[in-house]
């Protein structure tokens, strides 16, 4: 193609401009009507250039057409897959982000669909049901559009081995190391040797080697079983190569079929107690902290795990076993066949990440949380209302227009020690987050009450601390409040000119006036200007609250 060029004029000088003013470029509006590549233009041109990394200069050649035109798709205009050349483009970019801070990472979002975004979709797809294809159709658009409030704006995530799906997108910190069992077979292997050596293990002819549960005097101490009871009534499969019924095994011969590797005792597989024990000794050493995990793995999961690890290092495995109760759905237990099972893809589609949170920080970790839509629609309605709490009380502290009352500025800053007092107490005790939630709770009680009686006299400086404290002991579970929409539409002014005649181009001041001309309007009587008022204000997503502080425009 011919470059376009200073002083050319017509369709393809139109294209272009179209194109930039489209990728937020701004160009004079005479050229833009006439068609004409002015001065303007050649200044945007020379900026896009610079901006795409492309040479200087001010003309639309080959290289800044191929750019303009990858820069002007959106996610969703075209169906993209890999192949070469590859993809590219703006499009591209986006769907890079998206499954980046979902979890699903590609490496760099650098606009150009490689290996690594291929897999990254595919990822995607299989974790939210559709066909793994690594082919991004309208399905798959459909999917992470529906996700938008989760993905849009946040920052993408570069690192190439972060796969962990939808749990970044709850808000669950990235581990530090992602160990793998089949990587960590030498460990495992060097762990049952010592176990052997020490007579807390022995080989069977058949090739499984399995760990001797009497020769652990401590055997039961997580799970709180006496040994003796554990073969009363107990369903244990007949094994004539074990020494005792109740021996687990740590190493399994090879079967036709199976995944197996090479050890001392034949060719065979790890059993799972082993591995896990294996892995947190070698990556966290023993005893650790906490160990977790839910209240079904107990016993023979748990146990088993402490039984061979602390007979193999001679030290104790974990300070801390914390057991979860189980996930119901509206009173039963999930279940595929029950058409109860959701995954975490489903629930965010329709709630924040915040509110799944938050309605599990109201149940006791050792309890069964009892799932609901009702529920879930619940705590997304107490994050707004501790969001509006917040707000509020920084509005008022901005907004007061007589002296505080001291003794009740004094009093309220105590209700905020007491609130962070109760919050930590409760989290001593075995971290008891329905506890401390309910301290929250109370707090934004004591905050409103506050504020209604303090009116337009409101403290600021207890007030700004009274919404630091709600919003830093929410931080504290990761729970993050809804950002409150504070930016008054420029359709305000319309409305402001129709009905107070305002002409200027402030919105507050237009939002000051037509608040005005309502307190005249309900002074007078006149509820017909009242409603007007109300009714225009609806239509651009607007309502007028009164407070004890005051009156103000804000956001449905």
């Amino acid at each position: 193609m011919e470059p376009i060029t200073t002083g050319m004029q017509g369709a393809a000088v139109e294209d272009v401009q179209s194109r930039l003013l489209q990728l937020g470029y701004t160009i004079d509006d005479a050229e833009v009507v006439d068609k004409r590549f002015g001065t303007t233009t050649e200044q945007t041109v020379s900026t896009f250039r610079l901006d795409s990394g492309l040479a200087a200069g001010h003309a639309v050649d080959i290289p800044c057409w191929s750019a303009l035109v990858d820069a002007s798709y959106k996610l969703g205009d075209r169906t993209l897959y890999l192949r070469m050349p590859n993809f590219h483009g703006a499009d591209v970019q986006a769907l890079q982000r998206a499954l980046n801070v979902l979890g699903f990472a590609c490496g760099e979002d650098d606009g150009y669909f490689g290996p690594h975004t291929e897999a990254a979709l595919q990822q995607f797809q299989e974790n939210v049901g559709l066909f793994a294809d690594g082919m991004a159709f309208q399905d798959t658009y459909a999917y992470i559009n529906r996700l938008h409030h989760v993905w849009e704006g946040k920052p993408s995530v570069t690192e190439a081995e972060s796969r962990i799906g939808f749990a970044r997108a709850a808000n669950v910190l990235d581990p530090d190391v992602r160990p793998r069992a089949t990587k960590e077979i030498g460990p495992m292997i060097a762990m049952i040797k010592t176990l052997i050596e020490q007579g807390h293990a022995y080989a069977a002819d058949n090739g499984d080697v399995y760990f001797a549960v009497r020769s652990d005097p401590n055997y039961g101490q997580v799970s709180g079983r006496n040994i003796d009871d554990l073969m009363v009534g107990a369903r244990i499969e007949e094994n004539e190569d074990k020494n005792d019924p109740l021996d687990f095994a740590l190493w399994k011969a090879a079967k036709p079929g199976e995944p197996s590797w090479p050890s001392p005792w034949g060719e065979g597989r790890p059993g799972w107690h082993t591995e896990c024990a294996a892995m947190v000794h070698r990556y966290l050493g023993t005893p650790i902290d906490i160990h977790g995990g839910g209240s079904d793995l107990a016993f023979p999961h748990h146990e088993n795990e402490c039984a061979q690890a602390t007979c193999a290092w001679h030290q104790g495995f974990s300070n801390t076993w914390m057991h979860t109760g189980m996930l119901l759905v509206d009173g039963e237990k999930m279940s595929k066949s029950l058409g109860n099972f959701f995954t975490l893809a489903e629930v965010l589609e329709q709630h924040s990440a915040a509110a799944l949170r938050l309605l599990m920080l109201q149940t006791s970790y050792r309890s069964p949380l009892d799932f609901s839509w009702e529920r879930l629609d619940g705590a997304e309605n107490s994050l707004t209302r501790i969001a509006g709490t917040v707000e509020n009380l920084r509005w008022a502290a901005n907004h007061a227009t007589a002296d505080a009352d001291e003794a009740a500025s004094e009093a309220f800053a105590a209700k905020a020690a007491e609130a962070r007092a109760a919050f930590k107490e409760c989290m001593d005790d075995d971290f008891n987050t329905a506890g401390a939630m309910g301290a929250v709770f109370g707090f934004v009680t004591e905050c409103n009450q506050y504020l209604e009686q303090a009116g337009d006299a409101a403290d600021k400086a207890a007030a700004l601390a009274a919404a630091d404290t709600l919003v830093e002991l929410l931080d504290t579970f990761g729970v993050e409040l809804p950002e409150p929409k504070v930016e008054l539409p420029l359709g305000l002014l319309g409305v402001a000119a129709g009905l107070v005649a305002y002409t200027g181009d402030d919105v507050d001041e237009a939002a000051a006036k037509i608040l005005e001309a309502r307190a005249e309007a309900r002074a007078a009587k006149n509820w017909d200007l009242a409603d007007a008022i109300r009714d225009q204000l609806k239509d651009l997503g607007l309502t007028i609250e009164d407070t004890a502080a005051g009156t103000r425009i804000k956001s449905l």
